[in-house]
């Protein structure tokens, strides 16, 4: 982790050794606000500030799946929110959530996470598909201010999942190709999902290529 080095992630100052043979790291907190912060307080975000962070965040996330690395819990509490020189609100992402085990990561509990992938409820491991369906949920959420599944419990939410997205849902407040794009990263089987985050972001990407002056 160390070793990754792009302007829209923030990597650990510091890793080292734990008395039980595990690692541990420390991360620096940039002094912005989080972007789930920021929906306990307005809701929601606007149009074209999250069809911005989905550009910049899948480009990150990107980075780190090149690397071999894969997010075991991100999040909206992973995402800060900062201004960038022109006083335009960007977005970086926390590392504190990552691990990195070749191409996957180890399984964590995801009992209770909302933006756990189905996979992860299954206690399989993380995986870069598990990546895109995390940031879809958390891309969602910033639109509707609300989790796009939000059951309680681990086999409420596999059922929810299973049946899939309604078909009314962020009709009213997202283009429909982005809508597409959400509703094709959050299914349930994981080979039915964008493989990774180039592939999801040259999808975001096609869907605001009619929406003019949405994003910078």
């Amino acid at each position: 982790l160390q070793g990754v080095a792009h302007p829209l992630l923030v990597p650990p100052s510091a890793l080292g050794p734990l008395p039980d043979g595990g690692l541990f790291a420390a991360f620096p907190w940039p002094g912005h606000d989080t972007l789930a912060s920021r929906l306990a307080r307005q809701g929601t975000m606007p149009l074209g500030v999250v069809a911005q962070l989905g550009i910049d965040l899948l480009g990150a996330l990107h980075e780190l799946h090149q690397r071999g690395i894969v997010c075991a819990g991100l999040s909206p509490h992973d995402v800060v929110l900062l201004l960038d020189d022109a006083g335009r609100l960007r977005a970086q992402l926390l590392l504190a959530g990552m691990v990195s085990v070749g191409a996957r990561g180890a399984a964590r509990s995801a009992e209770g996470n909302l933006y756990a992938p189905p996979e992860c409820l299954r206690g399989e491991a993380s995986r870069p598909e598990g990546d895109v369906w995390a940031f879809a949920a958390v891309l969602s959420e910033a639109l509707s201010g609300a989790a796009p599944f939000v059951a309680a419990q681990a086999e409420a939410r596999r059922n929810d999942i299973a049946a899939g997205l309604p078909s009314t849902w962020l009709a009213s407040v997202a283009p429909e190709g982005l809508v597409r794009v959400l509703r094709q990263a959050l299914v349930a089987r994981v080979e039915a999902r964008p493989p990774d985050a180039d592939a999801m972001r040259f999808a975001w990407r096609a869907a605001l290529s009619d929406q003019a002056g949405l994003v910078m």
